[in-house]
């Protein structure tokens, strides 16, 4: 790596448009103003214009964004390893069957899958749900 250039078959996972930091390709450019690139693509012009000052980002902000592209799921990661362990499609199956019928709908699933759907059939304290 030289100059902020990567390998070619690292180009897919990082882009250099920051210079020598390397950022994943899924943080979004942001304009002069701070605000995500994104913006212009979603609302016509004169809408992106108005939303523009509400969206920047400061410097700090969008560095905290790129942070947390780095941080792993450990839930997910364990229901990902068991998914690639056993056939992907069969388990992706399963895997939308306890999304949507719940967990208890599948018959001896792995203990991973179970773990994951514990955690999210569980949501903290602080979240109201709207009976």
């Amino acid at each position: 790596m030289n100059g902020g250039k990567l390998s070619d078959n690292n180009s897919e996972i990082f882009n250099s448009y920051s210079g020598e930091t390397k950022i994943p390709t899924r943080v979004p450019k942001l304009t002069r103003q701070g605000a995500p690139y994104w913006l212009g693509e979603i609302f016509p012009r004169p809408i992106s214009k108005l939303l523009e000052p509400l969206c920047v980002l400061g410097k700090a902000q969008h560095q905290e964004m790129i942070s947390g592209l780095w941080e792993g799921d450990e839930p997910v990661d364990r229901v990902v390893e068991w998914m690639f362990e056993v056939s992907p499609g069969d388990a992706k199956n399963q895997f939308d069957k306890a999304l949507n019928q719940g967990i208890s709908n599948i018959k001896d699933p792995d203990p991973r899958l179970s773990d994951f759907f514990k955690l999210v059939d569980s949501p903290p304290d602080w979240v109201d749900r709207i009976s």
